[in-house]
């Protein structure tokens, strides 16, 4: 059997430009939303007009252009969020480290779920195999 592209939205928007991702399994339709900042409005959209079904939040770290479109998600999809646990502390200073920038965004909905570093989170069936295709998991350090 002919494999199956693995479905991928992208946006960047100011005031950071930094992109977001919409993952997705073209079998099950079934997506995750990888550090949802600004462009959160127009990615959500594309989910929509798509017709995937988003299944979770995942955050690489806790700057605020990587998790300040969480609350967005959120209030639209009521899907876990997860975070590594070492970048807690900065995630609760989301409206602090907007401040920094002169911007006022408010503070991040809770972390639903910490992950661990090389965990394996299954994401979907990507290909016509029967085995499934697992996201790996590695803290982004913040300082990075």
């Amino acid at each position: 059997m002919r494999k199956q592209e693995i479905i991928l939205g992208l946006q960047a928007v100011e005031p950071f430009m930094k992109n977001g991702y919409i993952v997705a399994c073209p079998e099950t339709r079934h997506a995750i939303y990888i550090d949802p900042g600004d462009e959160a409005p127009q990615l959500l959209e594309w989910l929509a007009q798509k017709e995937l079904e988003l299944k979770a939040v995942f955050n690489t770290h806790g700057h605020l252009d990587h998790v300040c479109g969480n609350r967005t998600v959120k209030e639209r999809y009521d899907v876990p969020i997860f975070l590594h646990q070492e970048d807690e502390f900065i995630y609760e200073a989301l409206s602090d480290q907007a401040a920094w920038f002169g911007l006022n965004y408010p503070p991040g909905p809770p972390v639903d779920r910490y992950f661990t570093d090389r965990e394996r989170l299954p994401v979907c069936l990507l290909y016509t195999s029967p085995s499934p295709r697992d996201l790996s998991t590695s803290r982004m350090p913040s300082s990075a």
